[in-house]
Order: structure tokens, then sequence, then C-alpha cells
């Protein structure tokens, strides 16, 4: 009878991990702006975060189109990735309920916040 017990309390200790890490993943999924203003211009970028069949998909989107980003990954506090761009973001902090990065270009780094879009 103990063992049957330790399985179930095993089981669902799982299920609950399992739940909570869903939940994590629920907070970051969906549409994200933010503007990167620089020498008097604005440019918007739309982040969309999305569940694909391997896990979690993203695509970022300027003003010179969209690009997919690479091994997507999320664990409750950071957001990391592989972008095909160069000069550009390479991970953010999930804080807040905004995602923050620093863009790193040509002109040095620029600090980012992405908010979900309403």
């Amino acid at each position: 009878m103990k063992t049957f017990s330790k399985s179930i309390f095993l089981a669902a200790l799982v299920f609950l991990g399992g739940q909570a890490f869903a939940a994590d993943q629920a907070a970051i999924l969906g549409t994200w702006v933010a503007t990167l203003s620089g020498q008097g211009q604005s440019i918007s970028l739309e982040l969309e975060i999305r569940n694909g069949s391997n896990g979690l998909e993203a695509t970022m989107a300027g003003p010179q189109g969209a690009n997919s980003l690479e091994e997507f990954k999320f664990d409750g506090n950071e957001v990391s990735f592989k972008s095909p761009r160069t000069g550009s973001i390479e991970s953010f902090d999930f804080v807040d309920d905004e995602l923050r990065a620093e863009f790193s270009g040509p002109q040095g780094s620029i600090p980012l916040v992405f908010k979900k879009a309403q």
C-alpha cells in the first residue's frame, strides 16, 4: 500500500510540475511590440511567440522583413535563441510582464523593452 501511495504522490508532482512549466510558457505566448529609437528615428519591432510542433517558435519582424528565431527556449526568467541577423538581440529577460533586451549593433548597445500587444 505504501508503494502505491508513493507512486500517486510522484505522479502528482510530475503532473503539477508540468502544469507550472506550461503556465510559465503561456505567459510569453502572443505578440510583443517594441520601439527602437536612435538618432531621431524610431523603428517598430514585433515579436510573435507561439507553440510549435517541437516546442516554442518565434518570429521577429521589423522594417526590413521578418526572421524566424532558431533554438527558441524559455526557462521562466530568460528567453534565449539564435538569430540569423548580425547586430541583433541574443536573449530577453522576462521581468514584470515585459521582455527586456539589449540591442547590439554598429552604434553600440541600446536597451529595448517589448510589451505584449493588446
